[in-house]
């Protein structure tokens, strides 16, 4: 998945002409959020640049559809991106609040308990409301808590 990220957004990169049609619709469509490049030394840089391709996913669509740019939309890597979303968010909006100058070492831990939470949260919720296979959610679940 993080491939196919790293590929969109550098093919947005490179092809100036797709990347003024998609900014001509979004403005069409106030959609304030563009494409984001993967930076090499902020934290959560994946994140960011996934949740910025998710907002712009409707106007890349509609552009594929009629065919103004040459790009494949996959609904497998959609729904891959939605879930990366779901499960990183936490972890990645807990690793920029422990950038703040004021953060010391009780706060890790209260964040990692935070992040904790926020998983449990998400993992119990319906499966058709959050994209999250059960397997999955159970892997994360396990890998997650093998580094408490």
């Amino acid at each position: 998945m993080i491939d196919i990220l790293k590929a969109t957004i550098q093919y947005f990169s490179h092809s100036d002409s797709s990347t003024k049609k998609v900014e001509a619709l979004q403005k069409q469509e106030n959609i304030t959020k563009g494409l984001v490049t993967i930076g090499k030394t902020h934290f959560a840089t994946h994140y960011t640049a996934a949740v910025a391709l998710e907002h712009c996913f409707p106007v890349i669509h509609d552009l594929t559809v009629d065919r103004a740019i040459n790009f494949k939309v996959c609904a497998q890597f959609q729904l891959s991106l939605a879930q990366y979303i779901q499960i990183v968010g936490p972890l990645a909006h807990s690793l920029w609040a422990l950038e703040l100058a004021k953060t010391d070492a009780a706060h890790v831990f209260l964040f990692w308990l935070a992040m904790g939470a926020e998983l449990k949260d998400l993992f119990e919720r319906d499966v058709s409301e959050m994209e999250i296979e059960p397997e999955l959610a159970w892997k994360f679940t396990q890998i997650f808590n093998s580094h408490y």
